[in-house]
């Protein structure tokens, strides 16, 4: 287990609510990836330039056969080209996402959100009070729909993304933050709540998106360390004839070859260029 993830089990234990427990317990039974920073950067490229390309394709994202997965990526890849190529790099930020099956609805993937941020005080490992649920019959319906009479306009795309995830608050997680209200006057707890809601669907549309890269062809991920990193695309004789009379693929996002699904890490940043750590 990574210190991160170590990190997140202490918070988790730090309270003996039953869904904490029931996160712990995951937690350590978790099939555990860690995404490579062009691959994070890829999948967010993806999402905030060519969402279009994911909604589009949401019928090939092959869910996970592990009955929990941890999926960890540093969050400094997950932030804007332009912050990528000319900011700094800190190792105290950590996004990891905790994915499981509902348990009376296997067809649900639930998502609990752990960050630790360097904006946050003292740096700490947090879990995001709320979660995120995708129906994965939805996703395959809302593909669908969205290939025959969707257009591609890049806001729109996001906000359909957005409205496929339900966020919710576990009662206990919920009764935690509450009482932490009433003890604290300095804390609101209505408004955490409310924010916590808001970050949710955004957390459960990059999800969706970190799955749909994992069903990748190109997206391999090491047996030995967990490691998954995007290669080059192989595209068909058909397309390289194409590309041979101009035809080029998208500078980012996915890209559909039948039944198969590739992702381009056009903007990517690769892991030589990242900025050492300060």
């Amino acid at each position: 287990m990574s210190a991160f993830a170590d990190e997140f089990g202490r918070v988790l234990r730090s309270s003996d609510s039953a869904e904490r427990q029931q996160l712990f317990d995951g937690l350590e039974r978790a099939r555990r990836i860690f995404l490579g920073p062009a691959l994070t950067s890829a999948i967010y490229d993806a999402l905030n330039v060519a969402p279009s390309t994911i909604e589009r394709n949401l019928d090939l994202l092959v869910p996970p056969a592990d009955e929990v997965l941890w999926i960890e990526m540093d969050g400094y890849s997950r932030r804007p080209l332009l912050e990528r190529n000319e900011g700094t790099a800190g190792d105290d930020d950590r996004v990891g996402y905790l994915i499981m099956r509902h348990e009376s609805d296997p067809s649900v993937l639930v998502c609990a959100v752990a960050r630790k941020t360097a904006d946050r005080v003292g740096g700490a490992c947090y879990l995001m009070p709320a979660f995120c649920a995708v129906s994965l019959p939805e996703l395959a319906e809302f593909s669908a729909a969205s290939r025959h009479f969707f257009d591609r306009d890049r806001r729109r795309s996001q906000r359909r993304m957005v409205m496929m995830v339900r966020a919710y608050i576990p009662p206990g997680i919920e009764s935690e933050i509450l009482e932490l209200g009433k003890s604290s006057k300095q804390f609101d707890s209505s408004k955490s709540l409310l924010s916590s809601r808001g970050e949710a669907a955004p957390e459960g549309a990059f999800m969706i998106s970190t799955l749909l890269a994992l069903s990748s062809a190109n997206v391999v991920v090491s047996s030995a360390d967990g490691v998954a990193k995007v290669i080059a695309p192989v595209l068909p004789r058909r397309y390289r004839l194409a590309a041979a009379l101009g035809w080029r693929p998208p500078e980012c996002g996915f890209l559909r070859i039948g039944r198969s699904i590739q992702l381009d890490a056009g903007l990517a940043v690769r892991p030589e260029a990242r900025p050492a750590a300060a």
